[in-house]
């Protein structure tokens, strides 16, 4: 990307070389949440840019949005990215690891693009490895905050490695989490599944679906999925 903002239609995201850049797989995570209630709480767990708190505030008008993150630098960019925006008065930001954050209240909805890169090669950029790899924030953990932040009806919506998946699944299971759907996301028609979408709960009735997100077709143009997911965000489609 040749500038270091990238222009949405309601917002603008800055972004520095010390932190993870925005990521297609990101705004098809927030553009992907649907809820059976708007929340009125939102948790982000490791914001970097910000982006995908900016997402949710758009998508659901009247949510208060928490967004943490552990690196200071982060929590700068991602601030700044607030206060420029309509939204401001709704985010707030804490720069914190996670597993000691503490609050008086119980999140509606959770979203996280979490460190999920395991046993790979570290860059030489501290912020980037603990954006991308998981020696800072575990699978494992993450479920355990899951399951402390969210209330008894909360949701929660996080982006994958599709070869973890099972290992997730697993991990969701020993620590009471319901998996709703899961979206398996191909980055362009008949390519393998890179990542994948797991949305969960704390208490569900309804059996696990899996679905299938095709992001481009065979000649680079945006599938109607595609369209119909990001028009509200991108600002040329």
């Amino acid at each position: 990307m040749a500038n270091n903002y990238f222009k949405f239609k309601q917002f603008v995201v800055y972004q520095n070389a010390n932190i993870m850049p925005i990521s297609t797989d990101a705004c098809v995570l927030a553009a992907l949440v649907n809820l059976p209630i708007p929340p009125s709480t939102i948790l982000d767990i490791g914001t970097g840019t910000g982006v995908l708190g900016l997402m949710l505030a758009q998508k659901f008008e009247h949510a208060k949005i928490t967004a943490l993150d552990i690196n200071a630098e982060a929590i700068a960019q991602a601030n700044f990215n607030f206060t420029e925006s309509k939204f401001a008065n709704r985010i707030t930001t804490i720069c914190t690891d996670v597993n000691s954050f503490a609050e008086n209240y119980k999140f509606d909805f959770i979203i996280c693009n979490p460190p999920y890169f395991k046993n790979s090669l570290l860059a030489n950029n501290e912020n980037i490895n603990t954006a991308k790899h998981s020696t800072h924030l575990s699978l494992q953990q993450l479920a355990i905050n899951l399951k402390r932040l969210l209330n008894n009806t909360g949701n929660f919506s996080i982006i994958i490695p599709f070869t973890r998946v099972a290992e997730f699944t697993e991990i969701a299971a020993e620590n009471k989490l319901f998996i709703n759907n899961i979206i398996q996301i191909q980055h362009k028609i008949h390519s393998p599944y890179l990542t994948s979408i797991i949305n969960g709960c704390m208490f569900s009735k309804v059996a696990m679906q899996t679905q299938i997100f095709t992001l481009k077709n065979a000649d680079d143009t945006y599938t109607t999925q595609a369209l119909q997911a990001l028009q509200p965000f991108y600002l040329n489609l």
